[in-house]
């Protein structure tokens, strides 16, 4: 009689709970170990941005007050150095105004609220287009020079900001 080997024929794969056992110990633990490798490298990263995002708050923080207590101080100054004091609180600010923008910016508003007729030809429909609605062009501009400066647009006016 002919004897069998044990890794041949229909009945060569482990039981079930083998199978699961070695796909576990073989695929599963490397692909979780390297996970948690990688959450705990991207909780360092987060946290050092937190940290750096906090330092410069701190930062912009000093600088106001040293702008704000140089304000205060503006009854003994003169003329010049409180408006040299009052420039520096605005600069320093995390907030852009409308005061802000650009000259160019400020005159292509101007013109377009002037002499635009709150409809171009291009929408004929649809109006709001940078072309001829001097508020919307307004609002573009706006956040654009707000983010090429990195500030917050604030359309509130508020001056302490």
């Amino acid at each position: 009689m002919e004897q069998i080997a044990i890794s041949e024929g229909p009945a060569s794969r482990p039981y079930a709970a083998e199978l699961a056992v070695s796909w576990q110990q073989q695929r599963l633990l490397p692909l979780q170990k390297s996970l948690l490798l990688e959450i705990e490298k991207l909780s360092k990263d987060k946290a050092a941005a937190e940290a750096k995002a906090l330092k410069l708050q701190a930062q912009l923080k000093a600088s106001q007050d040293k702008a704000a207590k140089a304000l205060e101080n503006s009854a003994k100054l003169s003329k010049r150095a409180k408006q040299a004091a009052e420039k520096a609180l605005h600069e320093n600010s995390m907030y852009f105004h409308w005061k802000d923008l650009s000259k160019g910016s400020k005159d292509s508003v101007a013109l377009l609220a002037k002499t635009g007729l709150g409809r171009c030809s291009r929408c004929r429909w649809v109006t709001k287009c940078l072309s001829c609605d001097a508020e919307h062009l307004f609002n573009n501009l706006y956040k654009k020079e707000a983010s090429k400066k990195g500030k917050v647009p604030s359309l509130s006016g508020a001056s302490g900001n």
